[in-house]
């Protein structure tokens, strides 16, 4: 009885893992090995797939950066998740800027349950930031007038909260108030950035007021590449991963 393998993910994390952002790490190559054997296949295969392993290996174990906290993703919001908020709005306003969009007062939005995996105490490696988010979730910016805007955080309230950067708001039993964006006061006659994934763009986890919107612009930013990068610039300048942040979300409920 012949035996069918298919050698997919370690050829795709192998050759992907060590390229420079922004890269999306989707499938190079696969090859498919027919052996009529079972333990011939076995030995085999092991040996074909030994270097893509022992590479993938060294690629995943490499160390990132230091951090001196366990952070994890909670609601309505958590270390995590406003860490990588951060690193999403510092990411789209480059984006924005880069290409030559218009500028309006920005901020950014995470999924929670996006983030599968806490970031650990200690050695952070590459492997992690795979385990944090393991999608192929893409930087997109959406442009949403000041009522859209609202209709977002109604919704992030009915959420019980996600992860924000560039704007604050307070829970109260009547639903979301005191809504501020970069400082100051939403405005219905204002238009605001939102830089989100291309699933909650495409009105993932109920965010359908994303979906709607006139301007939705897809960047080649995948979200895990910026989590990557951001922590490797953390290392080069010596400082450790940051684990104290602003409230962003009160909850007076």
């Amino acid at each position: 009885m012949k035996v069918l393998f298919q050698f997919l993910l370690l050829l795709l994390l192998a050759t992907a893992a060590c390229q420079s952002p922004p890269v999306s790490h989707r499938l190079q190559h696969f090859e498919i090995i027919e052996l009529d054997d079972p333990d011939l296949a076995d030995t085999a295969l092991l040996a074909y797939i030994q270097p893509y392993r022992d590479a993938l290996n060294e690629a995943m174990n490499e160390v990132l950066v230091y951090s001196e906290e366990r952070l994890t993703s909670t609601k309505p919001e958590s270390p995590l998740t406003s860490l990588v908020a951060d690193m999403v709005l510092e990411q789209g306003l480059a984006f924005i800027h880069e290409a030559s969009l218009p500028t309006h007062p920005a901020i950014a939005l995470i999924n929670s349950r996006g983030l599968r995996s806490p970031l650990p105490q200690g050695k952070v490696l590459r492997r992690h930031a795979f385990e944090i988010m393991p999608f192929e979730n893409l930087l997109t910016a959406v442009l949403l007038d000041g009522r859209q805007t609202i209709a977002l955080f109604d919704h992030i309230y009915s959420e019980n909260g996600d992860g924000l950067a560039g704007a604050t708001c307070d829970f109260t039993p009547d639903g979301t108030r005191n809504i501020r964006i970069n400082g100051k006061a939403l405005q219905t006659n204002e238009y605001y950035w939102i830089f989100t994934s291309n699933y909650l763009a495409e009105g993932g986890d109920g965010y359908s007021m994303l979906s709607e919107a006139d301007t939705i612009i897809s960047s080649n930013y995948a979200i895990r590449d910026i989590i990557i990068e951001k922590l490797q610039a953390y290392a080069s300048a010596n400082k450790k991963v940051p684990h104290q942040f602003s409230t962003r979300i009160k909850d007076l409920r």
